[in-house]
């Protein structure tokens, strides 16, 4: 992969440096996710809610860690970008990364779904997410 510029042709610096410029956002909410993350939910939120349920606290640690994937994948592409190397194709996975956490995190939090949904939503994934890793561990 040559710098700004792989397979033939060269991106538009404009273009490139406006992406730079947006991508720099990247980082900033990666770290504000994790304060928040810390900060732990409201008393009065939803996230509270979900929390009274047994195992409800787990639809907020998914959505968390869906968003802050998601998020990563931005802070890549950005640090791409910075150092002088915009993917011929490649960016296109970082951006659906990113798609893919931030849904995930949408469809988990979901505030027109109750609690007790949200809750179950949380507990399917962390269920699949255990299913896969032992897939991945038996494989391995």
């Amino acid at each position: 992969m040559a710098p700004n510029g792989s397979y033939g042709g060269t991106q538009d610096p404009q273009i490139t440096a406006r992406l730079a410029e947006i991508l720099a956002q990247a980082p900033l909410l990666f770290d504000r996710l994790g304060d928040t993350a810390r900060a732990g939910a409201s008393p009065e939120s939803e996230a509270a809610k979900d929390a009274s349920f047994p195992l409800g606290h787990h639809a907020r640690i998914m959505a968390i860690d869906h968003l802050s994937t998601g998020i990563e994948h931005l802070v890549v592409w950005h640090r791409l970008l910075t150092s002088g190397v915009q993917p011929y194709a490649a960016h296109m996975t970082l951006i659906r990364g990113a798609m893919e956490g931030a849904v995930t995190c949408r469809w988990l939090i979901d505030p027109r779904a109750d609690s007790a949904d949200r809750v179950r939503r949380g507990v399917a994934l962390l269920l699949e997410d255990y299913g896969n890793r032992r897939d991945f561990e038996r494989d391995l």
